[in-house]
């Protein structure tokens, strides 16, 4: 269901999906997606800090940067289903025994933002 890589993540506002692919590329990362207003750069599990360092070096600095599971496929959320999935989501992470939440599901980004903003 899912994979394990290492996973970077960058502000879009801060750094280009373009700019994030050429470091990505010349650094041995595996892909760049541009998912849910972060620009992801997925690696191999064994090489994750040293791409880290490849974008530190020429300035560029990751949000965050670890190891993450990625799905393998995902599940389109209807319109009318998202705003209940999203709940549900922000009370399990909320839960004392929970350090991170992964999930599937594809919700448009036109459906997220209408959400976000009430």
């Amino acid at each position: 269901m899912f994979n394990k890589c290492g996973q970077l993540i960058f502000d879009p506002e801060k750094y280009t999906e373009e700019k994030v692919m050429e470091v990505a590329l010349e650094s041995g990362a595996e892909d760049v997606a541009e998912r849910l207003g972060a620009v992801e750069v997925m690696t191999g599990m064994n090489n994750v800090y040293q791409v880290r360092e490849a974008f530190e070096r020429v300035g560029m600095h990751p949000v965050s940067a670890g190891l993450g599971f990625v799905p393998k496929s995902t599940v389109k959320v209807a319109r009318e289903d998202a705003a209940k999935l999203l709940q549900l989501l922000e009370t399990i992470e909320d839960h004392d025994d929970i350090q991170k939440v992964h999930a599937n599901f594809d919700i448009d980004e036109q459906v997220l933002a209408e959400l976000s903003n009430k």
